[in-house]
């Protein structure tokens, strides 16, 4: 027999529902949730295989970098279909995945997809598949997500192979070194063009990497650097080039007698322009005794004893590392040297005549034959003499200027030539010279006038080369010339005298005008009277009526007053008082020249105080018990221009803060006089005392007029109650009683009876409870009540007599019989009683045996 189990989880089968189970056992219904351990297994199976196990994908893709971006797993489940597919996110490893990231998450394919900020980890990913029955299984697989390289190359170098231009040749893969993550296992490849090495079309193979010819002073190749998870980026190598250095060596002499020192010059060109090696190396040649010195520098020496060939090579390198050398041949001939006594350079004026310039060497003694040349232009012709000491004859120099180098060469059979250069400057170097120029000269200003008109001797001047000399006024901006209107100050004078050649000399003198004259300054006549302005306890002036005026010749340098110390009275504040302000104004002039005047300000207030801060009116209760209250308020305050802010006033009307206060309303008033006497300010408010108390009573404990006739009760009123039984009957009784009366915190209350008979005397019957209330109303229309009941029992019970009791046999064939029997007798001293039938059943026929009767009467005031 097989089990039925509950579609209820922990839940009983009570006997009802297992009878239904037993009846439907043909067709049971399988439950969703598992048996307990050791019931037998529902008909439910599921499981699952899932491929591949894990996956990777790259993050941050883009168009210059990539590799996989997606990875997709795929379920394989088993068991009983139809199947509910569930992916999840198990665990994100701070990667930041969420269920964005999975495509087709309700299918047995899953796509894991990255998306922008996605972070680097291992992501555990959940399958989870139900079975028809809801049987589960699940796996899990891991997605591991991999950063893209990162990666840049810097420019590399190389110094050009061409003179002039720019080509290179590069080994890519020896030569360029990406910087790749700091480093690691990747693959680099290089393109010609970007788009290639974004779409890996077109590698260069490994030839072409080993040997790329770059041309241009900068290009580009292109790399994909590729991680071994996949991830790639793409980016540019560039490639600069440096132009090439050329290095063009050169001598002195080419030609030098033995021991004779020749300067040697690298003279390096191209490359970067910055230098940062040279060398000089002597490497060979017949010569003896060579002696090579400052060989580590641009430019160099070399001599050596004995005749022959001097080889050397220069060697220069730019700052770039770009270098380049080349080779020279110095000769040096045989025989002793003749040395040109040196000839100082010679400064002449142009179209003059010149002295003769003689000519000696050593050694001493003998007879040399001179030669000159490169003086043509100056006007000395190419020449030749022979002697001991002969001369260049004087010549007449050009008239055009110039610098001339003029190269005397010395010959002998069986010397070394000598050769010695000197330069002839063909020029006029001395300015003309002022015989007649002016001194310094001092002037008052012409009357009512700013200057004066100044009159001075022309100057004259002379040149040493005798042209006739340019004599000329630097003149100002102005054009002040002799005779003219000078304004006062300081005048700079300058002549200038040139000669046809552009030598200047120049006389200068200084002219100054001096001011003489004073301001002519006019102050406000008499008495100022001011009022006071603004809300303050002074007077901002306004304008300028107040301000000095003034004429002057010149320009002024101030005018001021010594109250503001400014140049006007416009916003100038002056304070109320009975004595008055002096006020001097002070006028200077350009030159220092000064004037004074002066006047006097007296301010009067006018301006009343304000109400600075008035108290709203006021409304509060009464205190506790009392008919007002103690009421405190803020004080007014009032503002003057003269007596201060905030100042306190004088109560007029009214009470005092913290007084007591009737209740009603109280009208206040509070004056302010400031200290001129002008109209005082006014504060009015009011103080309104609300009587929120309401008026007490207070009724006796309840009255009760007992069986034998006499009182309880009636206590604890105000004022007392004093019941008092006035008279008695035979169904009620007359009693009076004091009625209680209201008291309050205000007189004038009025206590009324609400409900019942009054203080009486009053007739009250047997039986019943009569309810007396009282209410009190004060002035303001508080209110309160209070009551209490008056019960009087009833001394005397009902009569009842009842009939004798019956037997009887039952009716023939019944077990019951009709019975009558009399009603019984009842009465009492007071109408209103009732008979009322308890039990039994009256006079109706067919009362079963043994049934009883019972009759009560009542009189509706007592039981």
């Amino acid at each position: 027999m097989r089990k039925v189990y509950s579609l209820f989880s922990n839940s009983s089968i009570p006997s009802s529902a297992l009878w239904l189970c037993l009846c439907l056992m043909t067709a049971p219904v399988w439950a969703g949730n598992s048996p307990f351990d050791g019931d037998d297994n529902p008909p439910c199976s599921a499981s699952t295989t899932v491929s591949p196990a894990s996956g990777s994908v790259c993050i941050d893709q883009g168009p210059s970098f990539g590799g996989p971006n997606t990875v997709m797993f795929t379920a394989s489940p088993s068991g009983t279909a139809p199947f509910t597919h569930a992916w999840t996110i198990e665990d994100a490893a701070g990667t930041g995945a969420t269920a964005a990231n999975l495509l087709n998450a309700n299918s047995a394919t899953v796509t894991f997809q990255t998306t922008p900020g996605l972070g680097l980890g291992t992501i555990t990913l959940k399958y989870t598949v139900t079975a028809t029955g809801g049987c589960t299984s699940a796996k899990t697989v891991t997605v591991t997500t991999n950063p893209t390289p990162n990666a840049h190359v810097t420019t590399q170098w190389k110094c050009s192979t061409t003179s002039g231009g720019y080509t290179a040749n590069y080994n890519l893969t020896a030569e360029v070194t990406p910087i790749i993550n700091g480093g690691g296992a990747y693959t680099v490849y290089y393109y010609a063009t970007h788009s290639d090495a974004n779409n890996d079309v077109n590698r260069f193979s490994a030839g072409q990497a080993a040997s790329y010819n770059a041309v241009g002073a900068h290009s580009f190749v292109y790399a994909r650097i590729i991680a071994p998870s996949g991830c790639w980026l793409t980016g540019p190598v560039p490639l600069g080039i440096y132009p090439s250095v050329e290095a063009s060596p050169s001598a002195s002499s080419m030609t030098v007698c033995p021991d004779v020192e020749a300067d040697l010059y690298g003279n390096p060109s191209g490359g970067s322009g910055v230098y940062v090696f040279h060398k000089w190396t002597h490497t060979g040649g017949s010569a003896s005794g060579v002696n090579l010195s400052n060989s580590n520098s641009q430019n160099a020496h070399v001599s050596a004893s004995g005749s022959g060939t001097i080889h050397l090579s220069y060697e220069v390198k730019d700052d770039k590392g770009c270098s380049d050398w080349e080779t020279i041949t110095i000769t040096v001939s045989a025989g002793s040297s003749i040395a040109i006594t040196a000839l100082p350079d010679i400064t002449v004026c142009p179209g003059q005549p010149t002295d003769a310039i003689e000519l000696s060497a050593l050694p001493l003694g003998y007879n040399f034959h001179y030669s000159w040349t490169g003086g043509m232009g100056a006007g000395l012709a190419n020449g030749s003499a022979s002697g001991a000491d002969p001369e260049i004859p004087s010549f007449t120099t050009t008239t055009v200027e110039g610098d001339y180098y003029i190269t005397i060469t010395a010959t002998r059979p069986g010397f070394c030539p000598g050769e010695e250069t000197f330069k002839l400057t063909v020029k006029d170097v001395t300015p003309p010279v002022f015989i007649v120029c002016p001194t310094d000269m001092t002037v008052n200003n012409d009357v009512d006038k700013c200057g004066a008109n100044v009159n001075w001797q022309a100057p004259n001047a002379v040149d040493n080369c005798g042209y006739p000399v340019n004599i000329y006024q630097v003149l100002p901006l102005d054009g002040k010339t002799t005779g003219s209107f000078f304004p006062i100050g300081l005048h700079h004078i300058k002549y200038t005298a040139d000669d046809d050649y552009g030598n200047k000399s120049y006389c200068e003198f200084d002219i100054k005008v001096r001011d003489m004259q004073l301001p002519d300054i006019e102050c406000p006549s008499g008495i100022q009277y001011l009022e006071t302005n603004n809300g303050n306890c002074s007077h901002t002036l306004t304008g300028t009526y107040l301000n000095a005026s003034v004429v002057e010749n010149c320009g002024l340098d101030y005018v001021r007053n010594d109250y503001t110390n400014s140049g006007t009275l416009n916003g100038a504040v002056f304070p109320v008082g009975s004595w008055p302000i002096v006020v001097t104004w002070k006028a200077e002039d350009w030159s220092g020249n000064t004037a004074t005047c002066s006047f006097a300000i007296i301010v009067v207030d006018n301006d009343e105080p304000t109400v600075a801060s008035c108290p709203s009116d006021k409304t509060v209760s009464n205190d506790y018990g009392d008919c007002g209250a103690e009421v405190t308020y803020a004080l007014p305050r009032f503002n003057d221009n003269c007596g201060g802010a905030y100042q306190p006033g004088t109560l007029i009307q009214g009470g005092a803060s913290g007084d007591f206060f009737n209740v009603g309303t109280t009208v206040m008033e509070w004056w302010y006089f400031d200290p001129t006497g002008n109209d005082p300010a006014v504060c009015n408010f009011t103080i309104t005392v609300r009587d929120d108390e309401d008026p007490k009573i207070k009724c006796p404990s309840n009255i009760v007029v007992e069986v034998d006739g006499s009182l309880s009760g009636g206590n604890g009123g105000a004022p007392a109650a004093n019941p008092v039984l006035v008279s008695s009957g035979p169904c009620g009784v007359s009693l009076s009683y004091t009625s209680p009366v209201g008291t309050d915190n205000c007189a004038g209350v009025v206590t009324t009876l609400a409900s019942g008979l009054g203080s009486g005397p009053n007739y009250y019957e047997y039986g019943g409870i009569y309810t007396e209330s009282y209410n009190v109303v004060d002035n303001a229309g508080n209110s309160n009540w209070c009551s209490f009941t008056i019960t009087v029992k009833d001394p005397v019970d009902p009569t009842i007599t009842c009939p004798a009791n019956t037997t009887v046999t039952t009716d023939v064939a019944e077990c019951d019989a009709a019975v009558s029997y009399s009603f019984p007798y009842f009465g009492d001293n007071c109408p209103g009683y009732t008979l009322t039938q308890l039990v039994g059943s009256g006079e109706r026929p067919g009362v079963p045996a043994g049934h009883h009767l019972g009759i009560v009467p009542r009189n509706g005031r007592r039981g």
